[in-house]
């Protein structure tokens, strides 16, 4: 009799539950302005987040959730009971926890932002949210986790806060970017699936994610080598050669949307700072050549990306000369033994050097139209040019043809000159006596022809 008593309760309330998540999912208001939604929070949500019945926990959470997309406050409140749901919860309740997070931060993102500044404080140490470390923590257990559906779940949540820019942590995209290839995850086909679309779109629609890439890339080339170099028998894993030519294909700066040629059209400032994404692996890729320790097969992987990245000019020729003595270096340290890295690093040579040239070339022509064009753009500029100002330089623009301020007129020896206040002397020696004049003019018609009158 207990027993049917407790299964009606717990179907009692699994029911007014569901009634309250879709009503929930269906409203659009702030939660503390309404107070039948804060009754019902009070009253019917908050206890059955701390019921002991699992089923009314989790729908519990569920609308607990909810209920803080609709107040950030309560969110606010909410994110650590929400973290603790993850860290000790089965795994389907890590799985809820996590999506919830996920929405959370997307509807209030700027519960990571960083605290504001005090007026008197040093701007040049920016304290960390202290809900981040626990948010990224959380992501990076959930990655790890031997649970599919939780993995799953913190890999798309993860996905969608990097692609949205909520979250920019590199140690948490390294993670990504290795899971995609780890053979531990070759089961967990949709997670699989959700890396392969998001690893491009991520790199490819700003600079800063390729440049966030470029950070982790050396350190994911040796992360799956160690792996490949300790897989068993039974394990298969794709071949390191793949996984350079995916670093390298994310990286390309000819990809990244509005940052360079091939994919935007625009030009300056942001084609420039695109196009220095590879520049800036190579930089990465040269330096753990020549370090002492890299092993060989990880040298191999490293020349044969070299070969691959796209050099192009830039507005900082420094870069470039770094770039070029590192490949210097390599050469004097006769690290490149075989005739293929020899071929990659001559042929790198060679287009850093035209690169250089190039940049030196664009500099000297833009500072001579710099020379030329700075008085004109400074005139046009000035705001304190007026209207008289104006009419001035028009006059002076046609002073070839009119009289100057001092009655001095542009032309040959025989004009005329200044005799008086505003007099002309002419010479009128060519012109045919008056009595003539007056005759030709009577000799036109009758004065009566009212055409001449």
């Amino acid at each position: 009799m207990e027993d049917e008593k407790a299964v009606r309760e717990i179907m009692v309330n699994m029911k007014c539950l569901h009634i309250a998540q879709c009503m929930l999912q269906n409203v659009q208001c702030n939660l503390e302005e309404n107070v039948h939604l804060v009754t019902m929070l009070n009253n019917l949500v908050v206890p059955a987040v701390r019921s002991q019945e699992a089923p009314i926990r989790e729908r519990g959470l569920l609308c607990l959730g909810l209920c803080c997309l609709l107040g950030k406050n309560l969110a606010e409140e909410n994110l650590t009971l929400l973290l603790h749901c993850f860290a000790k919860g089965h795994p389907a309740l890590q799985a809820i926890s996590i999506q919830i997070i996920c929405d959370i931060l997307t509807t209030h993102p700027t519960l990571l932002s960083p605290p504001p500044m005090p007026t008197n404080a040093d701007q040049t140490e920016i304290e960390a949210n202290p809900l981040q470390k626990p948010v990224h923590k959380m992501f990076a257990k959930a990655l790890k986790s031997p649970e599919g559906d939780v993995q799953l779940a913190g890999c798309t949540a993860l996905c969608k806060l990097m692609l949205t820019n909520i979250i920019k942590d590199t140690d948490l995209l390294k993670q990504l970017v290795v899971a995609y290839f780890e053979p531990d995850t070759q089961g967990n086909a949709g997670l699989r699936q959700a890396l392969s679309y998001f690893l491009p779109v991520y790199c490819h629609s700003r600079t800063e994610n390729a440049e966030r890439m470029v950070a982790v890339a050396v350190s994911v080339v040796h992360s799956l080598a160690n792996m490949s170099e300790e897989l068993d028998e039974e394990e298969e894993m794709v071949g390191m050669g793949v996984v350079a030519a995916h670093l390298v294909d994310w990286t390309d700066p000819r990809r990244v949307i509005g940052a360079a040629g091939a994919l935007g059209t625009v030009t300056g400032k942001e084609k420039e700072v695109g196009g220095e994404v590879h520049l800036s692996l190579a930089e990465e890729l040269l330096e753990k050549v020549l370090t002492p320790g890299t092993s060989k097969e990880e040298k191999k992987i490293f020349i044969s990306m070299l070969g691959k990245l796209y050099i192009s000019p830039t507005r900082v020729p420094a870069r470039l000369r770094t770039i070029f003595d590192l490949v210097n270096e390599v050469f004097e340290n006769k690290i490149a033994t075989d005739a293929t890295s020899r071929n990659v690093f001559t042929g790198l040579q060679a287009s850093l050097s035209k690169c250089i040239t190039e940049t030196r070339a664009q500099e000297g022509s833009e500072k001579e139209a710099g020379d030329t064009v700075a008085p004109t753009a400074e005139l046009n500029n000035d705001d304190g040019v007026t209207a008289q100002l104006q009419t001035e330089l028009d006059a002076d623009a046609t002073r070839v043809e009119e009289p100057d301020a001092e009655g001095t007129v542009m032309g040959d020896d025989d004009a005329p000159t200044e005799v008086g206040d505003g007099e002309i002397d002419m010479d009128m020696s060519g012109l045919a006596p008056d009595s003539a004049i007056q005759d030709l003019l009577d000799s036109f018609g009758d004065e009566d022809d009212p055409d001449l009158m």
